[in-house]
């Protein structure tokens, strides 16, 4: 036997933000629609805020990038370009990988996201760009394959999954 479900009533005023105006159609489409508005809800949580500073890691198990925001990762693109960006290397993490021999997330590149594409672009190394790169086992920072210095900050930083990390000073 189906029953029905009553319908939700739906207030006559203007929706404030464009949620409310996704909450108002799916409560007039559907009975039911409840799990709708949540399943809207909890994706509102990884929308990337460009204003915010992101952490991007390399996913060697994914073959991507992973844009890291509040605690949770917001998006696998193959391609990212940042401004302002910090190297950073987790020490405690390095010295797991060390003692273990096994690969773990302890090094970030944290700046403001400018752009990312989830599809493979015609890369082409910018002149003025210096190619980084990190190895743990290696060396405890990220390096300048140019010269071999340490680098910890960058003005601009692009990441192409299969060309590697460029940034300019």
């Amino acid at each position: 036997m189906i029953t029905e479900e009553p319908k939700a009533t739906v207030s006559p005023c203007l929706p404030d933000t464009k949620l409310d105006l996704i909450r108002q159609q799916a409560l007039r489409s559907v009975p039911g629609a409840m799990p709708c508005i949540k399943r809207v809800e909890l994706l509102r949580k990884y929308i990337l805020d460009k204003d915010k500073d992101v952490s991007v890691y390399r996913n060697l198990r994914r073959n991507c990038w992973s844009i890291k925001q509040d605690g949770l990762v917001k998006a696998r693109p193959r391609f990212v370009s940042l401004i302002d960006a910090k190297f950073r290397v987790q020490d405690a993490g390095r010295r797991r990988v060390l003692s273990t021999g096994v690969k773990n997330v302890h090094a970030y590149i944290v700046g403001k996201l400018v752009d990312y594409n989830f599809v493979d672009t015609d890369f082409t190394k910018p002149q003025y760009a210096t190619k980084v790169t990190y190895n743990p086992f290696v060396y405890p920072a990220f390096l300048s394959t140019v010269d071999g210095s340490e680098v910890h900050k960058a003005r601009e930083v692009l990441m192409d999954v299969d060309n590697g990390v460029f940034c300019s000073f």
